[in-house]
């Protein structure tokens, strides 16, 4: 009974950390409304987090005051995890995106489950099974095919945007791994996903040019678009991505929450009519069978009564 219950709350946490994937990869589509009002991307990511800090904290700071409390080693861990991991990746990915494309820069991104596995072996002793290695290897194949990087015909990226875009990966990757180290660390869920945002918004503010983003943010249309960005695509998929990890193996977690590229690929067919290619509907098929791969776990039989 007990073992069910264990593999129910598993479930259950793997599905937190697939619909904080899902919420992230609607970003995209908010933040393609936000370039109308002339907001750049840097402006976006400031502002994504800063909504999503101040949101996660008003919550806590009339429901849960203890939700502030977390010790200074767990703290540095939440730094790098929010500051260095989140933070870093929103501008090394950005400026990996001007140096060459989005799809050669989502793909390059996407090598994030890939760094969490093998560093997972280090700081976490997880074990490299035959399980992961398969669904690793889906998944990174259906994240290039999704992208479409395959289907450019002679494009050639600078080692410039190739590095951007492998830090980009790298630093994606410490977000996991330090959330997973603080969680282990007895840092609770709500205190993860808070100071997470909150540190992230302290790296990337000075590059976001907050002071010329008020007044676009006057336009009500624009505001809902920042509020929605924050609280749809940052500050619900931190605290579901959190709860999530309390239970999940960082190497699966980042596996699991590349559904966000899925999304992101689907809303744009939808909402902007981009073209799916069957490459990218292949992509698609493999990222999910990785995730299902992931999730299953064989039951042990009963032992034989003799």
């Amino acid at each position: 009974m007990k073992e069910e219950e264990n593999h129910t709350n598993m479930i259950a946490s793997y599905l937190l950390v697939m619909l904080a994937g899902c919420l992230w990869g609607c970003m995209g589509t908010v933040y393609k409304g936000m370039q109308a009002f002339g907001v750049s991307s840097a402006q976006a990511a400031a502002c994504r987090m800063l909504v999503a800090s101040f949101l996660i904290g008003l919550w806590f700071l009339f429901r849960d005051r203890s939700a502030f409390r977390v010790t200074w080693k767990q703290l540095l861990a939440l730094f790098i995890s929010g500051g260095v991991g989140s933070g870093i990746y929103n501008l090394t990915y950005f400026m990996a995106v001007e140096e060459t494309a989005v799809s050669f820069a989502s793909a390059m991104s996407y090598t994030a489950p890939a760094f969490v596995t093998i560093f997972s072996l280090f700081l976490f002793r997880e074990k490299l099974t035959g399980q992961k290695v398969v669904s690793l290897a889906l998944m990174l194949v259906g994240c290039v095919f999704v992208t479409g990087v395959l289907q450019a015909t002679g494009v050639h990226y600078s080692l410039k945007g190739t590095l951007l875009g492998l830090a980009s990966g790298l630093a994606y990757s410490l977000y996991s791994l330090f959330l997973r180290m603080a969680i282990l660390q007895g840092c609770s869920s709500k205190s993860a996903s808070f100071y997470c945002v909150l540190f992230a918004y302290v790296v990337v503010a000075p590059f976001g040019d907050m002071g010329g983003l008020v007044p676009k943010m006057a336009d009500p249309k624009c505001l809902l678009l920042g509020l929605a960005l924050g609280a749809l695509c940052a500050a619900a998929p931190s605290v579901l991505y959190s709860m999530g990890m309390s239970r999940v193996e960082s190497s699966k977690a980042a596996m699991i929450a590349t559904v966000d590229l899925v999304v992101a690929t689907i809303l744009g067919v939808v909402l902007f009519r981009d073209p799916l290619s069957a490459m990218q509907i292949a992509g698609i098929v493999l990222i999910f069978a990785s995730v299902m791969i992931l999730s299953y776990k064989k039951k042990e039989e009963p032992p034989h009564e003799v």
